[in-house]
């Protein structure tokens, strides 16, 4: 299983996109497995805010809240590890990752 901690929507996209394509699935085939279209996956990829994700957002961290995003890993790579805590991935390393992608 792997954890990340969600402090603002691009960490949330971030993980959205690597468990994307851990499963090997494209924008398209999530997209209409969702019943969504093609363009909703990259807004929400691509960090896009919206009026509810940002007000969600800024509420979480008025009041002290955090969010753990957990998923398994299908990847069959070696998962990175931050503070030595196995199995658990930093969202900054994900951002930094997929920053072409979200700007």
């Amino acid at each position: 299983m792997i954890s990340h901690r969600a402090r603002k929507l691009q960490d949330v996209s971030a993980v959205i996109r690597a468990a994307r394509e851990d499963r090997d699935l494209s924008q398209s085939e999530l997209a209409e497995r969702l019943a969504f279209s093609r363009d909703y996956m990259i807004d929400l990829e691509g960090a896009k805010p919206t009026v509810y994700m940002t007000r969600l957002f800024r509420t979480l961290h008025e009041l002290g809240i955090t969010m753990t995003l957990e998923y398994e890993d299908h990847s069959g790579q070696d998962v990175p590890t931050v503070s030595g805590q196995p199995n658990h991935v930093g969202t900054d390393e994900l951002v930094e990752e997929h920053r072409d992608d979200i700007a």
